[in-house]
């Protein structure tokens, strides 16, 4: 009887123990095919919660989870929040969505995905990568600022260079000379505008003193372009084959020489996207030159400095849970080269100006025009064209110097044509050798090679009629070559 009882217990127990496993299964089941409600009150809920793309907070939010599950948040402030990381097009189908009220049927017709985390209480948008925006970094900005003195409205100098000479002759006569003047530069700067004039007076015990005016001009300066208005005595010394050019005129100049905190030499530029937040560590030949945190989103890191020779340049990524990315590329330039995207010129048109006799003079029956333009199209080249006029004589020209991982490359040409219609063509190779930086020999190598034609000219040859029906020659040294190297043999010591 005992033995019964026993085994009808056991069996009982083991029943129940197979229900109490199919009942859990069967809920297991059913809340796998029923999520959980976000919303299981029955009434409509508001709370302000973070708006988050991945680990990265966007900002805070109203956000309203209606009783039917439904989230809603207020359409203008939460386009607000992601102009910083989703393209404009994506934008304009959330605006155009009637009301005020932005539901996750909405962010999907604009690409994107809401949904509302329980653990967290936070909004969490998912942007895919086509509808990314892609945000700008300058390394420039990232740099630590410095303080530069800001320039008074009005201002000026005045520079007196003090000049004496004495000479004495003591053989068959006893004669002596006594030279004494000075030499002035001044300026006056009024906001943009600054007038500048150069002077020089002389006398001796023989001559009469003389007061000449060198030279008087008006400047109007655009800093923010790099570009100077001239008005007035001014020189150009040209680019290329073209000869220096000394004018009583206007000139406009785009150099960026007068923004000495600005950089126009070619830099280097690298889109990625993060998916978390990450630092990136930019590194240059093995240094680190800046260390970012930035968020999850898609970025153009622009602005990378450059050392003439070959940059191998690394972007170390590492996000927030440790994993790191490595992205590696190399940019050969040279410090001659301008930025992708930069360009430099000058335009000049005036009347030759001259000293005879040392003093000065225009010649008001001629006219010059003047003029180069050169453009970085990569940071490892750039190309220019130029060209001058004075009366009959014309010169045309081009350039292109780009960098490779052996060196830094010039090839020019230009073409003449003077005032009797002869044609003349000069020709440049150069080349600058790139080695490595940290070798102890710290090698140089430079090779250059130039021919002229006879009748190439310049717009400062005198125009000449031949004589005896003998036709002048401008050029009697057709070709030039010259090469350079050096090596650094010790510490104190450096050979060529």
């Amino acid at each position: 009887m005992d033995a019964k009882s026993d085994s009808k217990s056991t069996s009982s127990w083991f029943g129940f123990v197979l229900l109490a496993m199919w009942v859990s299964t069967s809920f297991e089941l059913y809340a796998a095919e029923v999520p959980a409600r976000l919303n299981p009150t029955g009434r409509d809920i508001e709370l302000i919660s973070l708006l988050r793309m991945s680990d990265t907070i966007l900002g805070e939010a109203q956000v309203t989870l209606t009783a039917e599950d439904d989230i809603l948040l207020p359409k203008d402030s939460t386009i607000v929040l992601l102009e910083e990381v989703v393209i404009p097009e994506a934008l304009n189908i959330l605006r155009a969505v009637p009301g005020e009220i932005l539901t996750p049927s909405d962010f999907r017709a604009a690409g994107l995905d809401l949904m509302f985390d329980m653990s967290s209480l936070e909004c969490i948008v998912t942007v895919p990568g086509e509808v990314s925006l892609t945000r700008s970094i300058s390394l420039m900005e990232q740099a630590a600022q410095v303080d530069y003195v800001s320039p008074e409205f009005f201002s000026g100098f005045v520079n007196l260079n003090l000049i004496g000479n004495e000479n004495q002759t003591l053989l068959e006569r006893n004669e002596r000379q006594s030279i004494y003047g000075a030499r002035i530069e001044s300026a006056v700067n009024i906001g943009r505008a600054n007038f500048e004039y150069e002077a020089i007076f002389e006398n001796s015990s023989r001559d009469d003193a003389r007061y000449q005016r060198e030279g008087t001009r008006l400047n109007l300066d655009f800093p923010h372009q790099g570009t100077r208005l001239v008005v007035g005595d001014m020189y150009n010394p040209g680019a290329s084959f073209q000869d220096g050019s000394d004018i009583l005129g206007v000139g406009i100049t785009r150099d960026f020489t007068l923004i000495p905190t600005r950089n126009a030499r070619p830099t280097a530029s690298q889109q990625f996207t993060l998916l978390r937040a990450s630092q990136v560590d930019v590194v240059i030949d093995g240094v680190v030159v800046q260390r970012l945190s930035l968020g999850a989103g898609s970025y153009d890191l622009s602005d990378i400095p450059l050392a003439q020779g070959t940059n191998d340049v690394q972007l170390v990524i590492t996000n927030s849970v440790g994993q790191r990315e490595l992205i590696q590329f190399s940019v050969a330039t040279g410090n001659e080269l301008l930025a992708a995207g930069e360009f430099e010129y000058s335009l000049m048109y005036g009347v030759p100006r001259v000293f005879v006799q040392n003093e000065l003079d225009y010649l008001f029956e001629e006219k010059v025009l003047h003029g180069y333009f050169e453009v970085g199209l990569t940071p490892w080249l750039t190309v220019g064209i130029n060209g001058q006029q004075r009366e009959q004589l014309h010169q045309l020209g081009a350039s292109i110097l780009f960098a490779s991982g052996v060196g830094v490359t010039e090839l020019a040409a230009a073409r003449s044509t003077n005032a009797m219609n002869r044609h003349g063509e000069a020709y440049r190779l150069a080349f600058d050798a790139l080695f490595d930086r940290n070798s102890v020999w710290q090698p140089q190598f430079s090779l250059v090679y130039e021919y002229r034609a006879s009748d190439f000219v310049g717009i400062n040859h005198v125009q000449r009629e031949p004589v005896l029906d003998i036709e002048p020659l401008f050029n009697t040294t057709n070709h030039f070559i010259s090469a350079f190297g050096s090596l650094q043999l010790s510490e104190q010591l450096r050979g060529r």
